[in-house]
């Protein structure tokens, strides 16, 4: 089972908590679970460079990730490792 993570909301801005975990390795978008879809965290590919997302069947859905990396695996390794800034707005 996944851990919970418990963060004061005075500190919710200033972390960089990325993700609800839902089971060993299994990562969810939050702002995809913002509008109710529970889409697994990945690494995308955009013009702006690698990011953290998720994607739907009808292709990408959210950026979850304030940062863009210039290769994919900075991005893997900064989602593997937590150092990465969740974006709180669409």
């Amino acid at each position: 089972m996944g851990a919970i993570l418990h963060i004061p909301w005075r500190n919710v801005m200033s972390q960089s908590i990325a993700v609800t975990e839902v089971g060993p390795a299994v990562q969810r978008g939050v702002l995809a679970e913002q509008l109710g879809e529970a889409l697994p965290l990945e690494v995308h590919k955009s013009a702006a460079g690698f990011y953290l997302g998720t994607w739907s069947d009808e292709g990408p859905f959210t950026r979850e990730s304030m940062e863009y990396w210039r290769t994919e695996q900075q991005a893997r390794d900064a989602m593997a490792h937590g150092r990465w800034t969740q974006r709180w707005y669409l």
